[in-house]
């Protein structure tokens, strides 16, 4: 019985690693950094980023029209990435305005 926790436990977090890297998470199955707490901040600043990008697809209505605008998760956030740095952006909400309409931010 012990077993079959263990190996339905292994499944879980194989399934959720998977579920994370092909929605554009960096996670690895450890990331062997650091020395004590290193690979646990990284997998909970992952987890953590995962549960409100998912929040953000349920409730924020822009953020969903932003989302379709792009297409795939991994392809939203490396244009967020560019755009970011190529354009000041006053707000949030200009920003995913911008993205949205494709025009530039205002002054």
């Amino acid at each position: 019985m012990a077993l079959s926790r263990i190996l339905r436990r292994r499944e879980v977090v194989c399934i959720t690693v998977n579920v994370l890297k092909n929605n554009g998470y960096n996670l690895a199955h450890n990331f062997e950094n650091g020395k004590k707490y290193l690979a646990r901040t990284f997998a909970a600043m992952n987890l953590l980023a995962f549960a409100f990008h998912t929040a953000c697809d349920c409730l924020a209505t822009l953020w969903q029209q932003a989302r379709e605008a792009v297409g795939a998760r991994a392809r939203f956030f490396h244009d967020l990435h560019t755009i970011t740095t190529y354009l000041p952006f006053s707000s949030w909400h200009c920003f995913i305005i911008t993205v949205v309409t494709g025009k530039e931010p205002p002054p």
